[in-house]
């Protein structure tokens, strides 16, 4: 991959390879400064196969780092700056990292020579180790090679990227998604184009940042894509290629994208263990009776099969376990055995000696050989782009002092709708707050989109005959009553925007926005909603630091160009309420 990355820096030193807010990287810069780094990791102890951990927010010194990395012969561990430090302690110990970068030592780089040769691994040698949700309670680390990121890149098929391209670097780093964003486009030539947090969660800002910077491929979550989609259906029109996956596609956002879309709409499929994407399909159109969205063929060089339980070859229209099998396999799972046999399997159909990763997604095949998704055959859950495992959540409620047993489950209809829900037993006569206690708890411990919505505290835990947790007997969580109802009408009217929004009846002034079900998604519609309703913008800081209704009231009135034009809107807003949700 680097050799790739140096090919473009000897034939256009000076294109522009990383834009950001505060500049443009070169290919030349971009080279020098990853040489430089190298060179510092190599003389702290960093060797050819070692593991190095980069701890960085997405930007320009991120995509220095990964570079850097290779550029020693080691592989990267990419960690989510913004990620719990329970969860980073457990892949630190996990992973062995003979280094860990958290910020440049630029000083140190200039004093480096920068003559280091780049090292060449061979296409079977580790590039990246990823994180992923375990069933045992703790991530596990996929080891992704050097060929299998090559492959997923090179692949003309799906997506052919050149020196024309401008790619949005809107991944978490943690996320493997980066892999196809980064590496495809330094591996073309192309520029990457850093697009902030907080202009991925505002559509409309979304929208205009990817005109102004000439974005033309872009790579989104389903959730992220439905939000948009919801708000802002032409936000990718001027974009040459848009790819969508993470989760099962909701036929009326895309066909509502389709009104204008881009040029080419890829909803695109693959778990962390077949290096990003497995499967791709063109969106022309959607019927209006679709009631999916394929998830298509395999890219080139990936097999797919569809298998019953006695790995047999489903006929088409039935459904199967998905297989995948190819060199975007990755090796397997870091320092577990065990597991690797369990999921990466001889293949029974293809050639000898051959492997199929066992997927656990249930799938049937069309009669033109496309691929229907239908669901997990296993507990895992996706929520908003994100794989999550149960028993890595449960794990960490149990882990609670207090906690005697627990559960998770997920609620809500689908889509952008579910949300995880923990149920506990304690060891002692529970406080009022404790579930706003647990919850604070696993904060501290989880990624974001893993924490619950909610904890119930439970008597005890409903139980199937064979002892195991009955989950269909898990009762809905249910929110503690009301504090304080609202008490002027521009509470009255956040409280409707936040029930219509989350779901959830009675919202009190002191409630938490994200206790009671909002998360970072969430919290960008809900200022899109302020600014139609409103006729305020408030900015996505003050979302997340004003939580309640009281105080986000507060924000509106110090920002509010008129008091009387707000309280109108305001009364407008419930005035519309009271008629929409009339028996």
């Amino acid at each position: 991959m680097v050799g790739l990355v140096a090919g473009w820096v000897e034939r256009r030193p000076d294109a522009v390879a990383v834009s950001h807010s505060d500049g443009e990287l070169t290919y030349r810069a971009l080279a020098d400064r990853a040489r430089r780094l190298a060179e510092v990791l190599v003389a702290q102890g960093v060797r050819r196969g070692d593991r190095v951990i980069v701890r960085l927010p997405s930007g320009p010194d991120l995509v220095v780092a990964l570079v850097a990395v290779l550029w020693t012969g080691a592989a990267y561990v990419a960690l989510d700056a913004e990620d719990s430090s329970a969860r980073q302690r457990t892949v630190m110990r996990d992973c062995g990292a003979a280094a860990i970068i958290t910020e440049l030592d630029t000083t140190r780089m200039a004093a480096m020579p920068g003559v280091l040769p780049m090292a060449r691994p061979a296409d079977d040698e580790p590039a990246y180790v990823c994180y992923t949700s375990g069933t045992t309670g703790s991530p596990k680390g996929v080891v992704v090679s050097h060929g299998a990121v090559r492959d997923l890149v090179t692949a003309d098929d799906y997506v052919r990227l050149s020196t024309a391209d401008r790619v949005a670097l809107a991944s978490n780093p943690a996320f493997d998604a980066l892999t196809f964003e980064l590496w495809g486009a330094l591996c073309s030539g192309a520029g990457l184009v850093v697009l902030p947090r907080e202009t991925l969660l505002v559509p409309e800002r979304l929208a205009t940042a990817l005109r102004a910077h000439g974005v033309t491929v872009m790579f989104v979550t389903t959730s992220l894509f439905n939000q948009i989609a919801v708000t802002t259906p032409e936000a990718f029109a001027s974009l040459r290629v848009v790819l969508f996956g993470g989760e099962a596609a909701n036929p009326r956002r895309v066909r509502a994208v389709c009104a204008r879309p881009p040029r080419r709409l890829l909803n695109v499929y693959g778990p962390t263990e077949a290096t990003t994407f497995a499967t791709w399909h063109l969106v022309h159109d959607v019927a209006p009776d679709a009631r999916t969205i394929p998830i298509g063929l395999p890219i080139r060089g990936t097999r797919a099969h569809v298998l019953d339980e006695l790995l047999c070859e489903t006929p088409p229209g039935e459904v199967g376990e998905l297989y995948l099998g190819g060199p975007g396999l990755a090796q397997g799972y870091l320092g577990q055995p065990g597991l690797t046999a369990q999921r990466f399997v001889p293949d029974p159909v293809g050639p000898g000696g051959g492997r199929l990763y066992r997927t656990g997604d249930l799938v049937h095949r069309r009669r033109d050989g496309s691929l229907d998704f239908h669901g997990r055959s296993d507990d895992q859950l996706k929520l908003r782009g994100f794989r999550v495992e149960p028993g890595e959540v449960e794990a960490c409620l149990a882990a609670h002092p207090l906690v005697g047993a627990a559960a998770v489950t997920v609620w809500g209809t689908g889509g952008d709708d579910r949300r995880l829900a923990g149920y506990v037993t304690v060891t002692a006569a529970p406080e009022p707050d404790l579930p706003e206690v647990i919850l604070a708890w696993l904060r501290r411990r989880l990624p974001e989109y893993a924490v619950p919505a909610a904890v119930v505290v439970l008597d005890r835990l409903p139980l199937t005959a064979n002892g195991k947790v009955d989950r269909s007997g898990l009762p809905a969580p249910v929110r503690a009553g009301r504090s304080v109802p609202p008490r002027t009408e521009l509470e009255a009217a956040l409280a409707v925007l936040w029930e219509d929004l989350l779901g959830v009846e009675d919202v009190g002034v002191h409630d938490n926005f994200f206790h009671i079900g909002g998360h970072s998604l969430a919290a960008g519609r809900l200022r899109t909603l302020i600014r139609q309703a409103l006729l305020v913008d408030l900015p996505m800081r003050a979302l997340y630091e004003r939580v309640t209704v009281a105080e986000q009231a507060q924000a509106l009135r110090d920002r509010a160009a008129s008091a009387g034009e707000l309280t109108a809107a305001a009364e407008a807003v419930r005035r519309k309420a009271t008629v929409t949700r009339r028996p």
